[in-house]
């Protein structure tokens, strides 16, 4: 693959993520809380949203683990599925990106 093709198909995979988050948030964001299943889940568990967040993307890097473990082994997952999860881990991470960015924490760590 050349430079052209890899920009050309990072781009692609990018529009599809905006687009996904576009669709999904007519399911999960509530009463303008584009965060609403994660501070609901944060509440119900006593913890961080950001917490319940990394809770929920465990399961996508779970699965991540267990597709590299195939290719170790010879099987190869569908590049349908394999984006499928990429595409949900990248997505909590920009999530969880923009969640601390719109804490505003008034004392901001050095780094």
């Amino acid at each position: 693959m050349g430079i052209q093709d890899f920009n050309k198909e990072f781009e692609k995979f990018f529009n599809e993520l905006v687009q996904r988050v576009q669709n999904k948030q007519v399911e999960y964001a509530r009463n303008g809380d584009p965060f609403h299943n994660f501070n609901m889940v944060a509440s119900a568990r006593k913890e961080q949203p950001e917490t319940a967040l990394l809770g929920m993307a465990m399961k996508h890097i779970i699965s991540m683990f267990d597709m590299i473990d195939d290719i170790e082994q010879g099987y190869y997952p569908n590049s349908k599925m394999a984006d499928e999860k990429l595409g949900d881990i990248i997505v909590y991470m920009c999530l969880l990106r923009t969640m601390i960015h719109s804490k505003n924490n008034p004392v901001e760590l050095p780094f």
